[in-house]
């Protein structure tokens, strides 16, 4: 496994090295290396010195890859409340319609318990529903056995012949 590393440190003719191990936390997590072009012996105190500096070398990395979890874990954190925050939005704008939506059928109620007129009543809820739901013309038609359909009811049409004729046509 060494022989790589031989051949490299014989290529670049280096005579001596000086290798310790990085530790944190108890766990060897890398190396710290030196060396030399000519030939030495590295002292005890050497040894120490540099033993220390990979220490706290490995207590630097440590810290570092703690920092790079606790930002990773902050950033999933800000994405989840973004989430959090768009949920809560569309929840609210779902009460909000729904709540819409109620007064619209609480108005209709109250127009069909006020008034005696079908027609007066159909086309008050047609322009109640208009408040609610996105669109350009409606009708209510009643249909007669093997008759065309009567038109009781229209909103959004310029001209209610207009609406009454396309009735009949079908």
């Amino acid at each position: 496994a060494l022989c790589p590393v031989h051949d490299l440190m014989r290529e670049r003719r280096v005579r001596s090295i000086l290798i310790v191990p990085v530790i944190a936390d108890g766990d060897i997590i890398g190396t710290l290396g030196f060396d030399a072009f000519e030939p030495r012996v590295f002292s005890a105190s050497d040894i120490d010195l540099v033993q220390h500096v990979a220490n706290q070398a490995g207590q630097l990395l440590i810290r570092k890859r703690t920092q790079a979890e606790l930002q990773r874990r902050a950033q999933e954190m800000a994405a989840f409340q973004e989430a959090v925050a768009i949920e809560r939005a569309r929840l609210l704008e779902a009460e909000r319609a729904a709540r819409a939506q109620t007064e619209v059928l609480r108005e209709a109620a109250h127009v069909m318990g006020a008034s005696l007129d079908v027609e007066q009543t159909l086309r008050l809820i047609l322009d109640q529903l208009r408040r609610i739901l996105v669109y350009t013309t409606s009708s209510v038609l009643v249909l007669r056995e093997g008759d065309a359909p009567d038109l009781v009811a229209a909103a959004g049409y310029e001209n209610g012949e207009f609406a009454s004729r396309t009735a009949r046509k079908m």
